[in-house]
């Protein structure tokens, strides 16, 4: 956990908000901004923190639609890869 306490130190302001400098903040990352949210919590009596927002992965329940969409949008995407025209 001393990672991530270095890691939120170092890039989050005091109210949980990310620091921003117009030199080294990619435009990418302040698109984001907005939409991500870090905060510090105690949980299970141990610090850590929780993390809300867009960007984060795939992280749907396994149910069994959410396998066959997987499924079905990895063969189109490939198939786009390899049919001239097709993307």
């Amino acid at each position: 956990m001393q990672v991530h306490n270095i890691l939120f130190q170092r890039y989050y302001n005091s109210d949980s908000k990310p620091m921003i400098s117009d030199k080294f903040t990619s435009s990418h990352w302040k698109d984001f901004l907005d939409k991500i949210k870090v905060e510090s919590t105690v949980i299970d009596g141990k610090e850590d923190y929780d993390l809300t927002g867009y960007g984060f992965g795939e992280n749907r329940e396994g149910n069994l639609f959410n396998k066959i969409l997987t499924a079905a949008t990895e063969v189109l995407t490939l198939a786009s890869l390899h049919t001239p025209g097709l993307a």
